[in-house]
This record gives C-alpha cells, sequence and structure tokens, in this order.
C-alpha cells in the first residue's frame, strides 16, 4: 500500500484546515455590512436631502462603505470609525440602527435640521467619545439612561442650538470621562446640577447659555476643580455669586451676563482665578462700589459689566490689567472724572465703553494715550470742557460717541488723522464753529456722521460730497445756513442728510 510521508499529510491537513486570514476576512467582510447597512437604514431616515450627490448618490452598495462621503474607517479592523455629515441640509430623524456602529468613535450631524428624540441606542456605542449634535431641531427630555448606560468614555457632547426642554438628569454624573458638556440655547429649566455635575471629574467646558435656569449659582460648583469656561449667560439665575468660585483655579471665561445676580461683584473671590480671562457680568443686578481688588485680575482680556447698578467711581487698581482689551462699564452709576491717565495704563485696551454713567469732569488730554484704542464710547457721561486734539492720536480708531454730553468749542482738525475712523457721533452737545470739512474728509473710511443739535455755523461744506465711503451724515439742528437736503451719489450710495 501506497504511504504517504508525514510532511505531505501535514501539507493537506493545514490545507483543510480554516485558515484565520480567510476566516477574519470574512468577519471584517460581515461587520462592514452590519455597518454598510446601518448607514442605509440612517440615510432612509432622511426626508430632505437638499444636495442630492451628497448622501443620496454616494451612499450606494456599489462602492465600499470606507468610500462614502462622512464616513472615516480605521485602518486596522476597517470598521466605521467616524461619521461627519454636517452642514449638509440634511433634515429626518436618527434611525436607531446607528447603534450598531459598534466602532464608532466620532459622530457629527451639526448642523442639519434633524428632529425627534434622540434614540437611546446611542448609548450601545461604548466606544464612542466625541457626539456632535448642535444647530438642529431635536427635541424633549434628555434621556436618562442614555447617559446613565454612555460611561466608558465620551468625553464632548454637544447639544447646543436644539429645542430640548426639562432638567438636566442626574445620571449624567456617571460620565467620568466628559469634558466638554454643551447645552447652550435650548429650553432646559430649574437649577443647574452643579453637585451632579462635579461628579464629572474631567469637565472643562460647560456651556449651559440661553435656557431658563432659575435658582442660585450652588455653591458645589466650587467642586468643578478642572473646568476652564462656565458660560450660564442669559438665564434666570439669581443671588449672589458664591465664594466658593475662587476655587476654580483653572478658570478661563465666566460668563453670567443676563441674569438676575446681584451684590457687589466679588473681585476678590473672582482675583483667585488666577487665570481668568473673560468676565462677562453684564445686565444683571450687581450694586456698590467696584472693588480695587479688580486690579490683581491680571490676565484679564475681558471685563463686561455694562447696565448694572454700580457707583463710585472706577478704581485705579484697573490700571494694573495690562493685558484688558475690552472694558464695558456703560449703563452704571459711576461718578467722578474718568479716569483716563489710570486707563491708559491698560496698554492693550481696543474696546472701552462708559456711556450713560452720571461722570463729570472733562475728557483729558491722556485720552491720546491710548493707542491701541479702536472703540470709544462715552455717550450721555457729563462730560464737559472741549475735545482735546489730542483725540488725534487714536490711529485705530474705528468709533467714536461722544454724543449728549456738554462739550463746548469747535472739532479739532486734528481728528482727521483719524485715518480708520467709521463713525462720528457727537451730536447733541454744545460744539460751534464750522465743520471742519476739510479735516473730516481726510478720514478716508467714515460712513456714518452725526453732528446735530449743536452750535454750528456757516454753510454746509462741499467737500462732504467727496467722502465716497459716506453712508449717512445729519447735521440737523444747528446753525447752518444753507438748510437743505442734499444727496451725493458716486457710485457708492451714500445718504446725507440734513433737516
Amino acid at each position: 500500500m501506497e504511504r504517504y510521508s508525514p510532511i505531505l499529510q501535514l501539507i493537506a491537513l493545514l490545507i483543510l484546515l480554516p485558515s484565520p486570514l480567510n476566516h477574519n476576512l470574512a468577519n471584517t467582510t460581515i461587520d462592514l455590512k452590519t455597518d454598510e447597512s446601518s448607514l442605509l437604514a440612517f440615510k432612509s431616515h432622511i426626508t430632505s436631502d437638499s444636495s442630492h450627490t451628497t448622501l443620496g448618490k454616494n451612499w450606494t452598495t456599489k462602492t465600499s462603505v470606507c468610500s462614502w462621503v462622512g464616513v472615516t474607517c480605521g485602518s486596522r479592523h476597517r470598521r466605521v470609525t467616524a461619521l461627519d455629515i454636517s452642514y449638509m441640509s440634511l433634515e429626518g430623524t436618527i434611525s436607531p440602527h446607528i447603534g450598531n456602529l459598534s466602532f464608532l468613535v466620532s459622530l457629527n450631524i451639526t448642523g442639519n435640521r434633524f428632529h425627534g428624540d434622540l434614540p437611546e441606542e446611542l448609548a450601545h456605542l461604548h466606544r464612542l467619545r466625541v457626539l456632535h449634535f448642535s444647530n438642529n431641531s431635536f427635541a424633549g427630555e434628555l434621556p436618562r439612561t442614555w447617559f446613565a448606560n454612555m460611561t466608558n468614555g465620551l468625553e464632548e457632547l454637544y447639544l447646543s442650538y436644539n429645542n430640548f426642554n426639562g432638567t438636566i438628569p442626574q445620571e449624567i454624573g456617571h460620565l467620568s470621562n466628559l469634558r466638554v458638556f454643551s447645552m447652550g440655547y435650548n429650553q432646559l429649566s430649574g437649577q443647574i446640577p452643579a453637585s451632579t455635575l462635579s461628579q464629572c471629574s474631567q469637565l472643562q467646558e460647560l456651556w449651559l447659555s440661553s435656557n431658563n435656569f432659575s435658582g442660585t449659582l450652588p455653591k458645589e460648583i466650587g467642586n468643578m476643580t478642572q473646568l476652564q469656561i462656565f458660560d450660564a449667560y442669559n438665564n434666570s439665575i439669581t443671588g449672589t455669586i458664591p465664594q466658593e468660585i475662587g476655587h476654580l483655579s483653572n478658570l478661563r471665561v465666566f460668563s453670567m451676563g443676563y441674569n438676575k445676580l446681584s451684590g457687589q461683584i466679588p473681585a476678590s473671590t473672582l482675583s483667585q482665578c488666577s487665570w481668568l480671562q473673560e468676565l462677562w457680568l453684564s445686565s444683571n443686578s450687581f450694586s456698590g462700589t467696584l472693588p480695587k481688588e479688580i486690579g490683581n485680575m491680571t490676565q484679564l482680556h475681558i471685563f463686561e459689566a455694562s447696565n448694572n447698578s454700580i457707583t463710585g467711581t472706577i478704581p485705579q487698581e484697573i490700571g494694573n490689567l495690562s493685558n484688558l482689551r475690552i472694558l464695558n462699564m456703560g449703563y452704571n452709576k459711576l461718578s467722578g472724572q474718568i479716569p483716563v491717565s489710570t486707563l491708559s495704563q491698560c496698554s492693550q485696551l481696543q474696546k472701552l465703553d462708559l456711556s450713560d454713567n452720571p461722570f463729570s469732569g472733562t475728557l483729558p488730554k491722556e485720552i491720546g494715550n491710548m493707542t491701541q484704542l479702536q472703540l470709544f464710547y462715552a455717550y450721555s457721561s457729563n462730560i464737559t470742557g472741549s475735545i482735546p486734539p489730542e483725540i488725534g492720536k487714536l490711529h485705530s480708531l474705528q468709533d467714536l460717541d461722544l454724543s449728549n454730553n456738554m462739550l463746548l468749542g469747535k472739532i479739532p482738525q486734528e481728528i482727521g488723522h483719524l485715518s480708520n475712523l467709521r463713525d462720528l457721533y457727537i451730536g447733541d452737545n454744545k460744539l460751534s464753529g464750522q465743520i471742519p470739512a476739510s479735516s473730516l474728509s481726510q478720514c478716508s473710511q467714515l460712513q456714518h456722521i452725526d453732528l446735530s443739535n449743536n452750535s454750528f455755523s456757516g454753510t454746509l461744506p462741499k467737500e462732504i460730497g467727496n467722502m465716497t465711503q459716506l453712508q449717512s451724515f445729519s447735521a440737523n439742528d444747528n446753525n447752518i445756513t444753507e438748510r437743505r437736503s442734499q444727496n451725493w451719489n458716486d457710485g457708492y450710495c451714500s445718504i446725507v442728510l440734513v433737516v
């Protein structure tokens, strides 16, 4: 009987055994078919696709799912790891089959018109790290089971600009790896659950603006020690800013404008947030003086505290804020002379708004030292005296509003040095003399001029017609002898009005 050598027998056996490589390829094909069918089911829930060349023609079985628009596959398993169909003008609901994309790490459908509830099947995606659902039309309450089961690694959750209502569920505290939670511009209500959110020990960014939150700001916010951005702008939060906010040593942005906060601005507490760069407190009910400890917030870039009831003078210590770019203290009850010499120490200051405060005194010549200033608003601020010629040193100035004060004298010729000036509002003062059209025409970017309700005299200078960027000019209620409307149109459709 013919006998086979052991080597030949071994080769025959290996041929008969299933190949691991073939097995893996088969599994990959099956898994890719699962991903393909899941995405096709997802597409079937889209009721409107304004750009049919995107999903309508591209997502077909004729090509590999890994080559579909918006789809990214992993290099090892060739499974779908990311789906980005943001800003494609898609409309529809989210198919529950999305929960079968078991290798999905990132899902981005921002900027479409998806609606309905969030499918609970998303909680099956245990590899999911980033979820972008902002700028859609989702509604209903946030699903509790969703947060309870997505505990393994979700890091970024963006749900802003939708129609979610109800409260933030306690189960969100299970997301121990969450770094970004964005829920702005929805209809959420109740108190901000700081004790729950503080369980998200890695949370760095919390966006809750333009909802219906109420109640006080809980002291447990001080336990969110990794927090860098806290934005609860435009809600109905009451009470005072808790002292515990000073524990947030990593805080960069604190935005609480358009709420109902009261008491004195706790500058000594906030100055403990040594990295704080943006402080937004406008349109609340803060009162009392501006504490001198504001000068300890040396990293501050933006300080917005307009439309409150803050009294007293602007402290000299504010001159310590060498990084300050924007200071808005308009619509308060500040008094004393505008501390221009102090503010000029803020060498980076670009926007200064002190409007509608009961200041007194003149506009000091040190205004010329604020060379980075682009916007200066001080209307309705009881300023007396003349416009200092040093204002012509503000070569970066774009908007100047000194209207409704008690300014006297002539417009200084140096105003012609403001080559970037776009808007000049000095109406409702006691300015006199002729309109210095030759100086104003040097401001080649001027678009809007308001000189109304002063004591200017003489005729309306014809040079104004040469200001090609001009869109509006008002000099009514003066002593100008030539009182007639004029329109200069030289391709810019400028509207120049004199009543």
